[in-house]
């Protein structure tokens, strides 16, 4: 159990520096960000009622809902989206995901 609340520790500090990264693509589909959220603060519920389980399972819902989102180009890195706005440049290439979570 404690590795496991270690991988939690360690995917929430992942999951949130990403979230900071996020926003909605062109078509503004905020609903995605507001998902994410919800299970990240899912995640702390649960950890702090002792069901660990449970918060690692939302952790893994919200890295879902983040690289879903980039996949369908509903959500994009800001970074990317500032570039876009200055630049005439084609559109960045999708990344591939990531095969998974626990190394």
């Amino acid at each position: 159990m404690e590795q496991l609340k270690k991988e939690i520790d360690k995917w929430t500090r992942k999951i949130i520096d990403e979230r900071k990264r996020i926003v909605p693509a062109d078509n503004g589909r905020k609903d995605f960000l507001k998902n994410i959220d919800a299970y990240i603060s899912d995640s702390d519920y649960f950890l702090k009622e002792g069901k660990v389980i449970e918060s690692f399972e939302a952790l893994i819902w919200s890295w879902a809902y983040i690289t879903i989102g980039k996949e369908l180009g509903i959500l994009t890195s800001k970074t990317a989206q500032t570039s876009r706005t200055r630049s005439t440049r084609t559109p960045l290439r999708r990344r591939s995901p990531q095969r998974r979570m626990l190394s």
